[in-house]
C-alpha cells in the first residue's frame, strides 16, 4: 500500500522531520517543516495515479495565488506556464494541479523542489501593477 511505503522513505530520508497524515483512501499530506512567506505549511500531498507516485498541491497553490493575483492575461500566463516548464513540474489545466511524478528514491528531493516551484509561483504576485495617485 503506498501509506506504507511512502511513509518509510519520507521519514527515513527527513530524518524524523515529518509525518505523513492520510486524508483520505489513496490521499496522504506531508506534514513538513516548510511554509509559505506568511506562515501557513505548504499543502503538498501523496497519492497514486495510474501505478506512478506523485506529489502534488491538488491546485491549493493556484487558488492561494488568486486571493491577490490573478492569471488573467497572456503575458501573465506566459510568465508561469514558462516557469513550471523551467522547473520541470507537470501542470494540469482543469483543476489547476501542479505536481511531479516521483520515485522512493527521490521523495525527499522531489519534495524540497516542489516545494520551491509553490514558493516561486506563490510569488507572481510581484508581477501586479500598483496604480499610484499622485
Amino acid at each position: 500500500m503506498i501509506a506504507e511505503r511512502i511513509t518509510e522513505s519520507l521519514i527515513s530520508q527527513f530524518n524524523g522531520n515529518m509525518r505523513l497524515v492520510e486524508k483520505r483512501p489513496g490521499v496522504l499530506q506531508i506534514d513538513v517543516p516548510i511554509y509559505h512567506e506568511d506562515g501557513d505549511m505548504l499543502d503538498i500531498f501523496v497519492t497514486e495515479k495510474d501505478g506512478e507516485t506523485r506529489l502534488t498541491d491538488f491546485g491549493l497553490t493556484v487558488m492561494r495565488l488568486s486571493y491577490t493575483f490573478e492569471l488573467d492575461t497572456d503575458n501573465k500566463l506566459r510568465i508561469f506556464h514558462e516557469l513550471l516548464k523551467q522547473d520541470q513540474v507537470e501542470f494540469d489545466d482543469r483543476n489547476g494541479e501542479i505536481y511531479l511524478t516521483v520515485t522512493p528514491d527521490n521523495l525527499c528531493v522531489s519534495l524540497l523542489h516542489l516545494a520551491q516551484v509553490i514558493a516561486k509561483v506563490s510569488r507572481l504576485d510581484v508581477l501586479k501593477r500598483e496604480v499610484v495617485s499622485g
